[in-house]
């Protein structure tokens, strides 16, 4: 029997860094996300010291750690960061990040009998970025960003010990399809004062189109925190994004300010678990797709690439040849020399990729995928017996890419003085680069298994 797979994998490793400073990573898409306000600290000197805690989701499978915003973010510092992997119905590998930290107001924004400073309303802290996860079904499409706020006091004796409403449960959340399903927040939130929840308004400012809708039925959130949706009209593998407000229901010390967390959700819709115990297709998102354009495509590229290392290799002997003919000039005999050996070894690794596709040329052009496969309804059958060469001579291109450079280097040398050769030479190499990139990025479509679900 061929080798069969889990539905979810899910691996957690630790990483601590003290201090981290303001890092932002721009690879994954944000998912979801909180940040809880800790404590408050009043110094002697009259500034003021926020502990908070951050934890969001990102696409990816790198740690992804923001710039915070808000009041006080001139002396910011991170630590304690902690990271999990989860993987989506769709086979998105997420990355969860968690990490705390400290930031500082200083005495002179804390004058609490001045009518304009931050004791008479609320400070926040905040977290924000261009790009909401592509999944996410209503996500502007004219502004694809997300923001997350928490707002607090700190003003003396407001309660420093919990500043603002906390949420420690999961932001990534799931519901089956087909069914009013609720989903009970108050377990995981803590304040010693009254508070209530919201479902906040879709808008230009949070990345969302609409809140989530399904056919007639809106999702909803009730004042006692419950998250309640008839998912009778979505599909399995759909994602969608939501914020909840939990605001206290006083303001802090007759002041202006009613402190609040924003909980920015994903929700993603899967099957019931009848249908999953029954191995019901549609639980497991399977496709067909046919790969012989892309194979068809793949080995257009590899032979353009080719046919243009043997037209620059020709193009500048013969111009050589024409200044420095054969027997003229030991010199530029040497550098020929060079030059045809590092433009050879390029050519002879890209024929490599070449031969390597036959195999992929003779592979079943209909591939069949399943994005969440089952390990008891599905099997997986290999195909690194067709793919297996083509992976070992893409493993090549960095060598193909320095051949290329040194090899025409010695060549432009002939002609041109070091540093224009140089530069000359720069720039193949990263044209070189730039052709090995979309050649990659065509082998990626060709799958390494195929996936059956029965």
């Amino acid at each position: 029997m061929s080798r069969r797979f889990l539905q979810y994998s899910l691996s957690v490793f630790l990483l601590c860094l003290s201090p981290v400073h303001n890092v932002w990573s721009d690879d994954g898409e944000f998912y979801s996300g909180v940040i809880n306000i800790t404590s408050v600290t009043r110094n002697g000197d009259g500034s003021a010291d926020t502990l908070f805690s951050v934890s969001h989701a990102f696409s990816g499978t790198e740690s992804t750690v923001l710039s915070i915003g808000g009041h006080g973010t001139e002396d910011v510092q991170l630590n304690s960061v902690e990271t999990e992997e989860f993987t989506n119905l769709s086979s998105t590998v997420m990355t969860s990040t968690s990490y705390d930290g400290i930031g500082s107001i200083p005495a002179d924004k804390l004058d609490c009998v001045q009518p304009d400073d931050y004791c008479n309303g609320c400070v926040y802290k905040s977290f924000q970025g261009p790009t909401r996860h592509e999944g996410i079904l209503n996500r502007d499409p004219d502004n694809t960003q997300f923001a997350v706020r928490t707002r607090y006091s700190v003003l003396r004796g407001s309660n420093g010990s919990q500043p603002a409403p906390n949420y420690h449960g999961e932001t990534s959340l799931a519901m089956q399809v087909g069914k009013e399903q609720t989903i009970d927040l108050m377990p995981y939130l803590s304040y010693s004062n009254a508070f209530t929840c919201s479902l906040r308004a879709a808008s230009y400012q949070i990345g969302l189109l609409e809140n989530p809708i399904a056919g007639e039925h809106a999702l909803r959130v009730t004042s006692d925190c419950k998250i309640i949706w008839n998912t009778e009209s979505t599909s399995v593998g759909e994602e969608y994004a939501f914020q909840v407000v939990v605001r206290s229901d006083n303001p802090v010390n007759d002041t202006s300010c009613k402190p609040e967390t924003q909980i920015d959700f994903a929700i993603q819709i899967g099957c019931a678990e009848e249908d999953l115990e029954n191995g019901a297709d549609f639980c497991f998102l399977c496709s067909e797709s046919d790969i012989s354009p892309t194979v068809l495509a793949l080995s257009e590229k590899v032979d353009s690439l080719l046919k243009t290392l043997r037209k620059w290799r020709r193009k500048q002997i013969n111009r050589s040849y024409r200044v420095y003919p054969r027997g003229s000039s030991a010199k530029a005999e040497r550098k020929r020399l060079k030059g045809r050996r590092g433009m050879r070894n390029a050519i002879l690794d890209v024929k490599q990729i070449k031969s390597s596709l036959v195999p992929v040329q003779e592979m079943t052009s209909i591939q069949n995928t399943c994005a969440a496969p089952s390990y008891i309804f599905c099997d997986q059958i290999s195909n690194l017996s067709f793919t297996g060469s083509l992976r070992e001579a893409l493993s090549l291109s960095p060598f193909i890419e320095e051949n290329t450079y040194k090899g025409m280097f010695k060549l432009f040398k002939i002609l041109k003085k070091r540093p224009t050769a140089l530069i000359k030479a720069e720039k193949k190499r990263a044209k070189i680069t730039a052709r090995i990139a979309e050649i990659e990025g065509l082998a990626a479509l060709i799958p390494d298994s195929q996936i059956t679900c029965d």
